[in-house]
């Protein structure tokens, strides 16, 4: 099954402090199929992690290891711009 993915509930995954009943759906889900973000998720996922950083929940290392395991995970970027909604 493919669903769409948002950098909201993928950050969950990353804190420890953080638990959602839809992030740990959406993580299981990916054991039997896979979801969609758009072209910006990985952008706001790591924005989102080193404001993290920052404010000292989690260290830059974590952030760097959680990166990698995120490529690992059946997720396909949907880079194209539908410009019939732009207008």
């Amino acid at each position: 099954m493919l669903y769409v993915l948002d950098a909201s509930i993928t950050i969950v995954w990353a804190m420890e402090d953080e638990k959602h009943p839809v992030a740990d759906i959406a993580f299981q889900a990916l054991k039997s199929g896979s979801a969609l973000v758009p072209g910006l998720w990985l952008y706001e996922v790591r924005n989102i992690l080193v404001s993290n950083e920052r404010r000292k929940r989690i260290e830059n290392q974590d952030s760097e290891r959680f990166i990698v395991r995120l490529r690992e995970l059946p997720i396909r970027v949907e880079h194209h711009l539908d410009l019939e909604l732009a207008t």
